[in-house]
């Protein structure tokens, strides 16, 4: 049976931790599927079509057992279920706080898609602080050398697109 992991998120801004968590899992299932969708609780800084332009440039789309694609309602359990295969939702844990707020996504999902299974992976220390808040923050406060070391190259010239700087700064 094919084995399909989902990563899903928003993905604003793509950084070094989401793509290690890809790269784990194209080592680990037949077939990766990387859905980007909202959050109703933030507000992104990318559009939908812009986070899926820079995944795709950066994972070297198209790519062999990887999927990209935009799913706009949230219902990452119903696209689940209409997979042909074994499915497992892989999350990136970095600390307690977010194994906490997996937990309860978690609980929902099991509720909905009883036969998914889940998988939580620890990313290496160098990706541990990673999150798309802390790389606005970054940006935010200007520090484009740091930027630089933890998001990809093709992220780094959005984002400093979208924050108006140029290396010539």
């Amino acid at each position: 049976m094919n084995q399909i992991g989902i990563y899903s998120g928003m993905f604003d801004p793509l950084h070094n931790g989401h793509v290690w968590v890809i790269d784990e899992m194209y080592d680990i299932f037949d077939e990766v599927h990387v859905v980007i969708g909202p959050n109703p609780c933030k507000e992104p800084l990318f559009t939908i079509n812009a986070r899926l332009k820079m995944l795709d440039a950066v994972l070297g789309m198209p790519r062999l057992r990887i999927k990209t694609l935009i799913l706009p309602d949230v219902n990452l359990a119903e696209y689940a279920k209409k997979l042909e295969g074994e499915v497992t939702v892989v999350r990136g844990i970095r600390n307690e706080a977010d194994f906490a707020y997996e937990h309860r996504i978690l609980t929902c999902m099991r509720a909905r898609a009883p036969h998914i299974h889940y998988l939580y992976l620890i990313p290496p220390k160098e990706h541990l602080q990673l999150s798309s808040s802390f790389v606005k923050s970054l940006c935010e406060q200007e520090w484009w050398a740091a930027v630089e070391q933890v998001v990809p190259q093709e992220v780094y010239v959005q984002l400093g697109q979208q924050y108006k700087f140029t290396a010539n700064d």
